[in-house]
């Protein structure tokens, strides 16, 4: 499945994407970014985009585009985000959405699953 989003781990969730995505499965990805913060506790999300092509112009624009709508709202209950990445080209698809929308919280980005769960539990120790 290329979109999978798992929150057995609450509050930390995984948002995965694999390989490329088409409209309706980039629109799916978005919406759980965004989606987790109706819960209306406080998380940390784990961004796992090592398997993942290049994104679409639509996808860069609908991400930015998400964030800013709810950046109130993710501000207040996303108390962290680890994007797992090792292309060069995806980091700088995310810097490309950071500069049409800043991020919402702290953010960091490293190159194994691992790292960005130590990261996030070091987050949560927080709250």
């Amino acid at each position: 499945m290329p979109v999978e989003q798992d929150d057995s781990a609450w509050p930390v969730v995984m948002l995965r994407m694999r390989g490329v995505l088409l409209d309706e499965e980039e629109d799916e990805f978005i919406e759980a970014s965004v989606g987790f913060a109706g819960r209306g506790e406080q998380y940390v999300a784990v961004i796992d985009l090592l398997e993942a092509a290049t994104p679409s112009t639509r996808f860069i624009r609908g991400q930015a585009a998400a964030m800013g709508k709810h950046a109130d709202v993710l501000s207040r209950r996303c108390v962290g985000m680890a994007f797992v990445i090792e292309s060069a080209m995806l980091r700088g698809a995310l810097r490309a959405i950071f500069h049409l929308q800043g991020p919402p919280s702290p953010h960091i980005v490293v190159r194994t699953v691992e790292a960005a769960m130590r990261w996030a539990e070091s987050r949560l120790v927080r709250l």
